[in-house]
């Protein structure tokens, strides 16, 4: 349909979503060469920002293989480019991909950076929900780096905030990173409250708890 429209919005559309189903798949080379006709399409459209969104995710594509020099050779001229448009939401989508490419890696204060930038534009943006998941990926850092105390501020913060949208799948996540970390810190009895809370919220309204009987 897209190829009878001649439109190439539309192909790059049907590109980068068919990018998506290989991802999943797991077959990211083919994913990636999607992407990348993908991207290319767009910025033959004019639509700067998809094209460096699809850019960025075939860096992505090789990051999940361990081709970090290749990434980040897709990273930085797309991060560029999208100042200088002033497409805002590529951007901060490049920025979030730099603080996982370089947390791969194991460099903290790089992927420290990134994710805080991120979460500087998402808060200034006023992107309360998708300020969530560079949050996320901060605290995993910080736990990872040892940081326990700051990695428990983060998911405490993110935990109050998921809390507040009522959205409990989301807090359930958050609750066995928390626990994750006060284990971590030898806070057993804190953790396993976490865990509870976490399994209180998965049960259907109005489940009884067999222990809660006395059994």
């Amino acid at each position: 349909m897209a190829g009878q429209l001649e439109s190439d919005s539309i192909t790059a559309f049907v590109y980068r979503q068919q990018g998506h189903l290989s991802y999943q798949a797991g077959e990211y080379e083919t994913a990636r060469a999607l992407y990348e006709q993908a991207s290319q399409l767009y910025e033959k459209s004019g639509l700067l920002s998809p094209a460096l969104r699809c850019q960025a995710r075939m860096g992505i594509m090789h990051s999940l293989q361990g081709a970090y020099p290749e990434a980040e050779a897709l990273y930085r001229p797309a991060l560029r480019k999208a100042r200088q448009v002033g497409a805002a939401d590529a951007e901060v989508f490049i920025l979030a991909q730099l603080g996982t490419l370089f947390h791969y890696q194991g460099i903290f204060d790089s992927a420290q950076h990134y994710y805080n930038a991120a979460i500087a534009h998402y808060r200034e943006s006023g992107d309360s929900l998708s300020m969530t998941r560079p949050m996320y990926n901060l605290a995993v850092l910080q736990m990872d780096a040892g940081k326990y105390e700051n990695s428990l501020q983060t998911h405490t913060a993110i935990y109050d905030f998921q809390m507040s949208r009522e959205a409990y799948e989301d807090v359930m996540i958050t609750l066995e990173g928390l626990s994750q970390v006060n284990k971590s810190m030898g806070r057993l009895s804190d953790a396993a409250d976490n865990l509870l809370e976490a399994y209180h919220l998965r049960l259907p309204a109005g489940a009884v708890v067999p222990w809660a009987e006395g059994v």
